[in-house]
């Protein structure tokens, strides 16, 4: 892993998709996860919170685009948009390709 600069902050969020693999990542890198705070209204809308400053930090969101796609696009952007707005330093997307995993255990295994 590169060095990364010691005056910088880096943060890792977590998107709702997969908490367990942003956790595993964070342990791997020794930090911990970010605390979002994520609501669902009745009509379908989503409020995202970072109930930590993001303020000049250089920060990582982990959100794979499977089932249900559109509702975790949506949060990812929604995610991006708040940290735009909260004046992240860096912004960051990691987008595990978790989606096509069953099909490409398939192609591996010669079952199509």
């Amino acid at each position: 892993m590169r060095d990364y600069p010691s005056n910088k902050r880096l943060l890792l969020f977590s998107g709702s998709s997969n908490t367990e693999l942003t956790d595993k990542v964070a342990e791997h890198l020794g930090i911990k996860t970010g605390d979002v705070t994520r609501r669902k209204f009745k009509n379908g809308e989503l409020h995202i919170r970072f109930d930590e400053s993001v303020r000049g930090a250089d920060v990582f969101v982990m959100q794979s685009c499977g089932d249900p796609v559109n509702d975790n696009i949506m949060e990812l952007l929604i995610m991006l948009d708040a940290l735009k707005r909260a004046s992240a330093g860096m912004i960051n997307c990691i987008i595990p390709i978790t989606p096509m995993q069953g099909r490409i255990k398939k192609l591996r295994e010669g079952n199509q």
